[in-house]
C-alpha cells in the first residue's frame, strides 16, 4: 500500500516549501516588521499630541487675554456711558435753569406791559407829558 503525500505526515521540507511560503502572505516577515517600525510611529504620534496639547494650552492662554480685554472694553464703556450721563444730566438740569429764567423773564416782561397800559393812558390823560412824548412811548411798543 503506497502512502498517498496528502496522507502523509508534515515534515519539514514540507513546512519549508508549502506552509511558511502560505504564511508570508497572512504574517509580516521578519524583514517586513524591521521596516514597520511602529515605535517610530507611536513615537511621532506622542509628538504631535504634545504639539496639539500646547496649541490649545496658548490658545486657552490667548482666549483669557481676550477675555481680560473685554472686561477692559466693558470697564471703558461702563466709563463712557457714565460720562454721557452725566453730561446729560448736566444739560438737563441748565436746560431746567433756563426754562426757570425764562418764565421768570416773560412773568416780568408781562407785569412790564400791564404797567404801560396802565401808566401810557393815565400820562395822557393827566397830560403829564407833551404830545410827541407819547408818540415817542408809543412808537417804542413797550405794551
Amino acid at each position: 500500500m503506497s502512502k498517498n503525500n496528502l496522507d502523509r505526515p508534515l515534515i519539514i521540507r514540507d513546512i519549508q516549501e508549502v506552509l511558511i511560503p502560505a504564511m508570508e502572505a497572512v504574517f509580516a516577515t521578519k524583514k517586513e516588521l524591521l521596516g514597520f517600525s511602529i515605535k517610530k510611529e507611536l513615537t511621532e504620534f506622542k509628538d504631535e499630541i504634545h504639539e496639539f496639547k500646547d496649541g490649545m494650552y496658548r490658545f486657552k492662554i490667548e482666549m483669557y487675554e481676550f477675555k481680560d480685554e473685554m472686561y477692559e472694553f466693558r470697564d471703558e464703556m461702563t466709563k463712557f456711558k457714565n460720562n454721557a450721563y452725566n453730561f446729560q444730566d448736566k444739560v438737563l438740569k441748565d436746560l431746567d435753569t433756563l426754562l426757570t429764567e425764562k418764565t421768570m423773564v416773560f412773568y416780568h416782561m408781562e407785569k412790564h406791559r400791564k404797567m404801560w397800559q396802565v401808566v401810557i393812558p393815565a400820562l395822557e390823560a393827566k397830560k403829564i407829558l407833551a404830545p410827541n412824548q407819547l408818540k415817542r412811548i408809543k412808537a417804542l411798543a413797550v405794551y
